[in-house]
């Protein structure tokens, strides 16, 4: 429902819903649980459409940090989490920090789901934007 409402451009709707969810999961199965951590990721992505960048990155840590204790570094999920934390560092120009993590997330989705799986195609799309915006910020610096 969150990303319906976030879609609508109703963003404070879809964060009050998304910290209701993350509550509940907390309350009724834990905050390790992969349903609460996928709530917590939810909720950074929420934040991140807001341009509440600071505690989008603090969501998407926690939820990346749980993500790779309690499924492991190379699940789908975490490498989620990684992309969409690239993602944010993208959209702040904090590009050797998003190249980073792009890096592991393209990587490790050839490695889980294959080179042409929708999701690994659509993270190295991502990280192909993220060189471009690079190329080009560099080129300006170089003027």
């Amino acid at each position: 429902l969150a990303g319906v409402l976030q879609d609508q451009g109703k963003y404070e709707e879809a964060e009050q819903i998304s910290r209701r969810a993350l509550d509940a999961w907390e309350k009724v199965i834990g905050r390790e649980h992969p349903s609460t951590l996928a709530s917590v990721n939810n909720l950074a992505l929420v934040l991140q459409g807001q341009g509440k960048y600071e505690e989008a990155e603090q969501m998407s840590r926690r939820a990346l940090g749980a993500r790779e204790q309690v499924l492991g570094r190379e699940h789908p999920s975490t490498l989620a989490s990684v992309c969409n934390l690239a993602y944010l560092f993208h959209r702040q120009t904090r590009f050797s920090e998003a190249d980073q993590l792009y890096e592991r997330a393209c990587s490790g989705y050839v490695e889980v789901l294959g080179s042409d799986h929708p999701t690994t195609r659509a993270c190295v799309a991502h990280h192909c934007s993220l060189r471009e915006d690079m190329a080009n910020d560099h080129g300006h610096l170089s003027e």
